[in-house]
């Protein structure tokens, strides 16, 4: 291993490698493993003050815009590093072995943030298992290709990891622009949009031309664009000439509100038949208003049609279920 002198000191002087200020390299590790220890069992209690202070809205009793905000003036946290901590600290709420593991120190904060995405109460004590004893790195290797409910030995999908997309040469305007628009996309919501959540908004956009606020009746999906597998029931979504695997929500997501033109196989077209009729499509969309009619949202462009009943359990495509 290659180290710089500069910062590691000179590997010719034992004297400096062996002791510093008059304390032995042992007493050093020693020190540095009881600190991460500390850091680790201070991460676990303030997770369970996080949900505290989320449930109790604490920013509004002293005057801060949100539980980001007061974050950052109080725990001097960065936005993004904030919206990790409460998010850990939400899932840990429902996963002791893993609390109880960042609590004493077996595992760091770091790699307790990757095995949230993955972990749930059902697979908890296997996931303990064969994260033990490693880094950081390793596990997000791990988890890598894996959804919320798989299993450790359950075989990684890498159509399903997430990927890093840069752009270059982007004009300050633009990245003004594009800040506005996701405070705008937000507001909209009323809720924080992820990257990726915010870049398949802007797609859709220019994908779909003018949003449902028409309540032109069609359906958002056409079971085209998404390839279904009749034998596994995988989905595909197209891209530009590529496919991409859709996770099962996804796919269900888009079987609520579909248009079919059935199979590719075959040199004869069926007819599109849409899951919803446009007719009760319109019917529903001006009945509630165009708007989203979960309490709280305020979304009104880009919505789609869900059933309250699922179709598996039974429910039908009648206005009263939409």
């Amino acid at each position: 291993m290659l180290l710089d002198g500069s910062v590691y000191g000179d590997e010719n002087d034992r004297t400096l490698r062996d002791t510093c200020d008059g304390r032995d390299w042992r007493e050093i590790d020693g020190a540095l493993q009881r600190i991460g220890k500390q850091r680790a069992a201070l991460d676990a209690e303030e997770a369970g003050w996080l949900v505290r202070a989320a449930r109790v809205q604490i920013w509004r009793k002293l005057g801060f815009v949100s539980l980001l905000d007061y974050l950052e003036r109080r725990c001097d946290y960065a936005p993004r590093t904030a919206r990790d901590r409460i998010r850990v600290a939400f899932e840990l709420e429902g996963l002791p072995g893993l609390t109880a593991a960042l609590a004493t120190g077996q595992l760091g904060f770091s790699s307790v943030k990757e095995l949230v995405r993955v972990v749930t109460p059902e697979h908890e004590a296997e996931w303990l298992d064969k994260a033990r004893n490693k880094t950081c790195f390793e596990i997000q290797k791990l988890v890598a290709g894996r959804k919320k409910g798989s299993r450790p030995s359950d075989a990684p999908d890498p159509d399903l990891e997430t990927r890093t997309l840069r752009f270059e040469d982007i004009l300050p305007t633009t990245i003004a622009r594009l800040r506005q628009a996701r405070a705008k996309a937000q507001d909209e919501r009323g809720e924080r949009l992820s990257d990726d959540a915010l870049l398949s908004m802007l797609c859709g956009m220019f994908l779909e031309g003018a949003p449902t606020a028409e309540g032109s009746g069609r359906a958002k999906y056409q079971i085209a664009t998404v390839t279904v597998c009749e034998k596994c029931n995988q989905g595909w979504q197209d891209g530009a000439g590529a496919k991409y695997a859709m996770a099962p929500a996804e796919l269900a997501r888009a079987e609520c509100d579909a248009q079919r033109i059935g199979s590719l196989d075959t040199n004869r077209p069926t007819r599109a038949k849409q899951d919803i009729p446009p007719s009760v499509r319109r019917l529903v969309w001006r009945r509630d208003g165009g708007k989203c009619t979960i309490p709280s949202c305020r979304s009104a462009a880009y919505l789609e049609l869900h059933h309250i009943v699922a179709r598996e359990d039974g429910g039908t495509h009648d206005a009263s279920n939409i």
